[in-house]
């Protein structure tokens, strides 16, 4: 039927061939885009799939991280890190200037402040979670009389509480006297950024 030519019933197979060259073209051209999609693009698809598979995975994963927290929560999240990395000294340095600060103002409330601070270096500090306390333990001894100084070392513990950097009081050890107290030793840990100082070294 497609090769028959209008008023020549007897034409040549040259002339029918030639009538069916414009229908068969477009199948041959759609057969051959198959074939390579099939036998060469797809191959190469699988191939690059299967290179990159750890990119493709981690790309999935991170998708998914992104359907799991909206960017208003990882921003707030980002907001809170940052705001308690305010409350984390520098480094060990820091943390040794904040200890001296609590000595003069332990001298001016009537008490003589001396502190050791251990070595982090040798495994004293722990670390969790990029903070590093640093442990320290000071001993007091009253410069003032009994009723005075009783209520400024309460004082004291009250500026360790509320120093803008981080630190705990973990120990507090007091010896009567009869005159009112004595010495009075007080352990104490103060939080450092580790990532702060393994960027400075």
């Amino acid at each position: 039927m497609f090769t028959e030519v209008p008023g020549w019933p007897d034409a040549p197979a040259r002339v029918r061939v030639w009538r069916l060259f414009p229908l068969a073209l477009p199948c041959f051209m759609v057969a051959g885009l198959l074939c390579w999609r099939w036998f060469v693009h797809e191959t190469e698809v699988a191939r690059t799939r299967a290179y990159f598979g750890d990119v493709i995975a981690l790309q999935d994963e991170l998708s998914a991280l992104r359907l799991a927290c909206s960017e208003q929560e990882a921003a707030d999240l980002a907001l809170a890190a940052a705001q308690a990395r305010t409350l984390l000294a520098g480094g060990p340095d820091a943390a040794v200037a904040r200890l001296e600060a609590l000595r003069a103002a332990s001298a001016t409330l009537g008490w003589d402040l001396r502190f050791q601070t251990f070595d982090v270096d040798g495994g004293d500090g722990s670390v969790n979670d990029g903070v590093r306390f640093l442990p320290a333990v000071g001993k007091l001894d009253p410069a003032i009389p009994a009723p005075d100084a009783l209520a400024n070392l309460v004082r004291i513990t009250e500026l360790v509480f509320r120093d803008p950097i981080r630190m705990d009081l973990v120990r507090l050890q007091i010896r009567a006297t009869d005159t009112g107290p004595g010495s009075v030793e007080m352990g104490l840990r103060i939080g450092t950024s580790v990532a702060h100082e393994e960027g400075t070294e």
